[in-house]
């Protein structure tokens, strides 16, 4: 939080620390929220479509879920 308000961004957790569930898209989506000017930052709606897309969930796994414990499904993808 101390580096928001000194106007830096956090800095990315590591794969093992998140067992490599911060992917690229859900890293996107926490930068844009910390976005200095408030009208930059996307919407609830905005939030919403971006969490339901595909490319939100982790390697390895499809469908989102919202249970509150987890970010996706555990049904792994086939091939």
């Amino acid at each position: 939080m101390a580096r928001l308000v000194m106007g830096r961004l956090p800095l990315r957790p590591s794969e093992e620390s998140t067992l490599s569930r911060m992917t690229d898209p859900w890293w996107e989506i926490c930068t844009s929220c910390w976005r200095y000017e408030p009208s930059s930052r996307p919407s609830a709606k905005e939030l919403m479509e971006k969490v339901k897309g595909p490319t939100v969930c982790a390697r390895g796994f499809s469908s989102i879920s919202l249970h509150p414990d987890r970010v996706c499904s555990t049904k792994p993808v086939l091939p």
